[in-house]
């Protein structure tokens, strides 16, 4: 089977994140296949298949930024040995083939002396189950340099963090005691002429080995890996850039432009961002951690835009999110509506009611009126004082009644 190839891709150096734009990964791409920009001689082993459109690496992109750039991932292998194969249009052939030749020398080599070289994680744990002195090989396939290690139960951590792994060798320091050599001097008697000489004793001291400590080494947070972007919600004259939330973040970035060759750097793959956004093309910085939208304005409406986000924090910056595009909507201002009445003049048509001549003959009434007795009430007047022999006049008094007047004088001089 042929490498597989389809599309192409965004890696960011320093990342171990593979975005793919027009990729399937998921049905032709397993952990463990190698990946390789052409040209470039250098091969990275697949860590995962995350999705479709996003893998990710054992170790670290090592190269400058690939920005829809090809590539190839070779998936198939030897069964015994795990050398890569390759097939009629495969890329990067002679670097495939100088891996397999090493691959193969290791092999023999560890027939001849026990300890061998292993090129890939995998093949180091297969090894140092069958016994061998295992030394990893991953400096020529984008990983740390090489490190020494013996059979038996081993774990490898795999750095997740931009800084180098740090790899401390201790020396040992042997101290070796000069020889002591004690000579006993012959002692003589005048008994006997008997001479004893006795064998001189060396002693030598075993040497003595100091095992260093190593100094503790404090591991750098982790690049945060690269967000997914959602689907965009276009608006008037704006875009509402959406994305998924990922772990470790201090900040997001959302950079739009309307060319698709944008990157961190440039707005068309040349030329720089502007200082400030406009309508063309923008870098918005320092998007708050925890945030999973941002609102681009001030865009022009019908025009094409495309849209990546990244994820930041001490640690470095992560690769840039797949790209999505689409354009603002218009703005549209409704034109002011008036509204005239016509006048409206309405004539009662004249109206002429005659009254039928009507005639009524009043029968004769006989009206008896009963009696009336009307009795006034007493009224007492009180007349303000007069002067001596001055008469009173009494007024108001109803017509055709006899009213009892009296008169009382007081303040008779």
């Amino acid at each position: 089977m042929a490498q597989y190839k389809a599309g192409s891709v965004n890696a960011a150096k320093g990342s171990s994140q593979v975005q793919g734009l027009g990729t399937q990964f998921l049905a032709n791409v397993s952990a463990g296949s190698m990946f390789s920009i052409p040209g470039t001689g250098l091969q990275y082993t697949i860590g995962s298949v995350d999705s479709d459109t996003q893998l990710s690496l054992v170790g670290n992109f090592l190269q400058a930024d690939a920005v829809n750039s090809a590539y190839s991932i070779t998936v198939d292998f030897t069964p015994a040995l795990g050398l890569p194969e390759v097939s009629a249009g495969d890329a990067n052939v002679l670097a495939l083939l100088t891996q397999a030749l090493r691959m193969l020398d290791v092999a023999i080599s560890a027939r001849n002396t026990g300890i061998v070289e292993a090129w890939s994680q995998a093949e180091a744990d297969a090894l140092r189950l069958a016994g061998y002195t295992v030394v990893v090989r991953m400096d020529l396939l984008g990983y740390s340099p090489p490190v020494t290690t013996t059979a038996g139960p081993t774990t490898t951590v795999t750095p997740t963090t931009t800084a180098p792994p740090v790899t401390t060798t201790l020396v040992p320091t042997t101290t070796t005691a000069a020889p002591t050599t004690t000579t006993v001097t012959p002692a003589t008697t005048t008994r006997a002429p008997t001479t004893t000489t006795a064998q001189p004793i060396t002693t030598t001291a075993a040497p003595a080995t100091t095992t260093m400590v190593a100094p503790a080494t404090t591991i750098a947070p982790a690049v945060p890996s690269t967000p997914t972007i959602h689907p965009l919600t276009a608006g008037p004259g704006q875009v509402t850039v959406n994305w998924g939330d990922v772990a470790t973040e201090d900040t997001y970035s959302v950079y739009y432009s309307i060319s698709n060759s944008f990157n961190v750097s440039t707005k068309d793959g040349a030329n720089p961002y502007p200082t400030v956004p406009d309508a063309f093309a923008g870098k918005i910085t320092g998007i708050a951690a925890d945030t999973t939208q941002y609102v681009v304005t001030g865009l022009a409406p019908g025009q094409l835009y495309y849209f990546r986000v990244t994820a930041g924090n001490s640690a470095g910056t992560s690769g840039l999110s797949a790209y999505l595009s689409t354009a603002p909507q218009a703005t549209t201002t409704a034109a002011p509506t008036t509204t005239t009445a016509a006048p409206t003049t309405t004539t009662a048509a004249p109206t002429t009611t005659t009254a039928a001549p009507s005639t009524t003959t009043a029968a004769p009434t006989t009206t008896t009126a009963a009696p009336t007795t009307t009795t006034a009430a007493p009224t007492t007047t009180t007349a303000a004082p007069v002067a001596p022999h001055s008469s009173v006049t009494f007024t108001n008094f109803a017509a055709g009644t006899s009213p009892a007047v009296s008169v009382i004088f007081s303040n008779i001089h």
